[in-house]
């Protein structure tokens, strides 16, 4: 009210023309990491996540040092290595062919599948992708995941279109995550991880 007269938003703008009214805006994603290797490294792993965001969102760049042409990579939770992870997925090649690349579907498994690299014996500069959205990941419930990746090995190679899922049974907030490969070598250098908070 100015004095004892109702004034209304629009007219506060007329009789006050440098007051800007405050407006709220949605935050964009919060990158709770984002590292790229300088060198090799074992893993990528945040830990102490907020439960402030509705999701979060992994990706990965990289390529291995294992010495062999292509590597799976793992993910985990809260630093669990036991068997309380059920996992699926196959792979594509552009030839609309499935193959057995991917590791088999399992139960009780210490892990979940997050896609696949290129190793140390595939042409020199090629990387593999992967990304997946966990949504829900701070309530205490068996968390469920999906995603997609694709790699190739050289030029003369297939490209290979890789979809996975799988679960985590221990219904516990997620508060970490980290992401390793499967055969117990390094990302090589200029591998990149970005995890983001979604609003």
């Amino acid at each position: 009210m100015l004095g004892s007269q109702v004034v209304y938003p629009e007219e506060i703008v007329r009789l006050m023309p440098w007051f800007v009214p405050r407006r709220e805006y949605n935050a964009g994603p919060v990158k709770l990491l984002d590292s790229t290797s300088g060198g090799t490294v074992a893993s990528f792993s945040v830990s102490s996540i907020p439960a402030t965001y509705s999701a979060l969102q992994i990706m990965l760049s990289g390529r291995s040092a294992e010495v062999d042409t292509e590597d799976p990579v793992l993910l985990r939770f809260n630093g669990d290595t036991g068997g309380n992870y059920d996992h699926g997925g196959n792979s594509l090649i552009n030839s609309g062919a499935f193959g057995g690349v991917l590791p088999a579907a399992a139960h009780a498994a210490t892990y979940i599948p997050f896609g696949i690299l290129p190793a140390a014996l595939a042409t020199a500069g090629y990387f593999g992708t992967s990304v997946a959205t966990l949504p829900n990941y701070s309530a205490a419930i068996v968390h469920m995941l999906t995603g997609q990746g694709v790699y190739e090995v050289s030029t003369a190679g297939n490209s290979w279109y890789v979809p996975f899922s799988g679960q985590w049974r221990t219904a516990n907030a997620i508060t970490q995550v980290t992401l390793a490969l499967l055969s117990g070598s390094n990302f090589a250098n200029l591998s990149r991880c970005t995890i983001l908070g979604i609003p």
